[in-house]
């Protein structure tokens, strides 16, 4: 990864969007799920992301600018609509945990950090249904774009 910032930096200049996207994950129950596969699935889904943002980071808060958009999933959102999910949704829950605080200690820079949730029409319709009546207490509603793939909770 270093090696290819390295070649943007060269030819462009410094990378002030940058979109971390990985995933992995394994569809067993966890009281099968050998150690080394949870591992394995919290490495690339979430240091994955952490070990991006550390390497690109520096550069956006020298510059002035920049946005870092990060994939999370709706799975760590909906329970029970992707079984046997635990480490993944897990992750990504800490990958939407990690884009909140970034964003806070981001405040006076201009800087900023964004987590989508990433997930089918269904589920994103799924989320909205079900999340709708507790989001609506706090002033918020969440959303799905007709035909896209993309939702979130906006105010």
């Amino acid at each position: 990864m270093r090696a290819l910032k390295a070649k943007a930096n060269e030819a462009f200049g410094p990378v002030l969007i940058a979109i971390p996207n990985s995933g992995a994950t394994s569809f067993k129950p966890m009281d099968g799920l050998p150690g080394e596969e949870v591992d394995w699935i919290v490495q690339v889904n979430f240091m994955g992301v952490m070990n991006f943002i550390q390497l690109f980071l520096p550069d956006m808060i020298a510059a002035g600018d920049g946005h870092i958009v990060a994939s999370a999933s709706v799975a760590e959102l909906i329970l029970d609509f992707v079984p046997a999910h635990v480490p993944y949704s897990g992750a990504k829950a800490r990958v939407i945990g990690m884009m909140l605080n970034l964003r806070r200690e981001l405040e006076g820079t201009r800087v900023q950090s964004t987590a989508v949730c990433v997930a089918s029409n269904e589920a994103t319709e799924v989320h909205s249904r079900l999340r709708a009546p507790c989001l609506k207490r706090h002033g918020l509603e969440a959303f799905h774009r007709g035909g896209g793939r993309y939702g979130g909770i906006r105010d």
